[in-house]
């Protein structure tokens, strides 16, 4: 899967960022498990939206739960695209499997654009 990633998000990005196009990238986001629930990922990304909304540029991540993508959309960003990794070879868990269970994992691109966002030329 990890050898999927790559090409998949590259391409579902350049749906939402034109060519070269400057954009913030959060790459990884976690909570314990003992502390979700407490608005410390939305604390963090509010953050990260105050820079890019100062330096005018969008912000590119990939959502990998449903939880978190529900997170992202609360917090005004866009499904660019789904992504399924691994697609005939794994299950929604990530492990290796055969058949109708081989639906493999659901990854979401994801774009949020600062107010009147304007593209710099």
């Amino acid at each position: 899967m990890l050898i999927e990633f790559e090409p998949l998000t590259a391409s579902a990005r350049s749906l939402a960022l034109a060519k070269n196009e400057k954009y913030f990238y959060v790459f990884f986001i976690g909570t314990r498990e003992d502390c979700r629930g407490r608005g410390h990922a939305s604390t963090i990304i509010r953050h990260h939206q105050a820079l890019a909304t100062d330096a005018n540029l969008p912000i590119w991540l990939e959502a990998t739960t449903v939880k978190s993508r529900n997170i992202y959309l609360k917090l005004g960003f866009e499904v660019v695209q789904e992504i399924v990794l691994g697609k005939g070879r794994v299950g929604s868990d990530g492990l290796v499997t055969e058949g109708e269970k081989a639906v493999g994992v659901p990854v979401w691109g994801m774009v949020w654009r600062p107010e009147g966002y304007k593209r710099e030329r």
